[in-house]
């Protein structure tokens, strides 16, 4: 019985190590990356000339317009 009951703490333990280390690890491969992302971008604004245009992506932004709000026309002002 004793032998069972060690086997059982034995595998136990080994999960649980398995799931705390995964958790870990992920959290390196974030830090890592973010540091890499950081150097990049670092890079990339040292190496360019001066006149030189650098364009940079952003969040594409969502229209705010929700559908309860009736219908939503476009127009230009015509002077």
């Amino acid at each position: 019985m004793a032998f069972l009951r060690f086997i059982l703490i034995f595998f136990l333990v080994l999960y649980i190590l398995r799931i705390v280390t995964q958790f870990i690890f992920k959290r390196y491969l974030k830090k890592i990356q973010k540091q890499f992302d950081q150097q990049q971008e670092f890079y990339k604004h040292q190496n360019s000339k001066e006149g030189d245009v650098i364009i940079e992506k952003t969040e594409q932004s969502t229209k705010k317009v929700s559908k309860n709000d009736g219908e939503y026309v476009d127009y230009e002002e015509i002077k």
